[in-house]
């Protein structure tokens, strides 16, 4: 039940709140869990180190990951027409990961297919980014989300999609992070990342430098038409979240290389 008034992310509306699960409660996420603030492990551990968790405070949540931030009919709208059709995919791609762990010094992972409603998979993505950041800095996002058959993703935004072999990964920013790099340039980005995949979205307006080391970018994907199971092939860098960063797991030497070569996107 919901639990308190506030305005739903995605149509804006004032009302009771209803909790998003992340990931889907039908993919096992209906048990407790602890939720750890990155900068209580830097002001603990001194570093951001996932596994420096030893006297960490953190916040118990009881119903499983998520947050409560969509009203009731979007959460609905979301569940009927989007949810199977992701936790298809990922259930599929975790069994992958389970009979076939890639070896250790496997920079990505290759998937293939064409059984997939791709605009739908790629619109719970994109939910999960509306709900995890700040109330209004993603209305823009509504009629996309809330009209199955739109294709009016908005051109601020790039998707980016990574492995995430490490079946205990959760990383979850409930915000947009603003990075810095030496060169002068920043890029705004926010990241939802849980085994055995994980997302990064950048504000390209707000934005003068763009990461080679994120992931395959499949914003074309929001382009397709609803229902459309397009033959597609994604080449998905491994990453491990034992940093504030999803970081390539095989280092940035062979992100580099793979990155010049371009993503094999399709």
């Amino acid at each position: 039940m919901p639990e308190k008034s506030d305005r739903c992310h995605v149509c804006g509306r004032e009302g009771p709140l209803s909790f998003e699960h992340i990931p889907p409660r039908s993919m096992g996420n209906n048990q407790g869990a602890r939720s750890y603030r990155g900068v209580d492990i830097i002001k603990r551990a001194g570093v951001f180190d996932a596994s420096a968790k030893d006297g960490v405070r953190f916040t118990k949540m009881r119903r499983g990951i998520g947050v409560q931030a969509l009203c009731g009919s979007c959460n609905s709208y979301f569940g009927t027409h989007y949810v199977r059709e992701y936790t298809g995919c990922m259930r599929e791609l975790g069994a992958h990961f389970v009979q076939h762990p890639p070896a250790d010094d496997a920079p990505s992972i290759h998937l293939s297919g064409g059984n997939v409603n791709v605009l739908a998979f790629f619109k719970h993505a994109v939910s999960n980014f509306c709900s995890t950041t700040p109330y209004g800095t993603m209305l823009d996002c509504r009629e996309f989300l809330l009209d199955k058959e739109s294709n009016d993703f908005p051109s601020r935004y790039r998707l980016y999609m990574f492995a995430v072999p490490d079946s205990d990964s959760v990383m979850i920013t409930t915000g947009w992070m603003v990075l810095y790099y030496a060169n002068g340039g920043s890029v705004t980005l926010a990241h939802v990342a849980t085994f055995p995949v994980g997302f990064t979205l950048v504000d390209v307006d707000a934005s003068d430098f763009i990461p080679p080391y994120l992931g395959c970018d499949i914003t074309p994907m929001a382009s397709r038409k609803w229902g459309d199971c397009p033959e597609f092939a994604l080449d998905l860098p491994l990453m491990t979240l034992d940093k504030m960063l999803p970081v390539p797991r095989a280092g940035k030497e062979g992100a580099r290389e793979r990155n010049e070569g371009g993503p094999a996107c399709a």
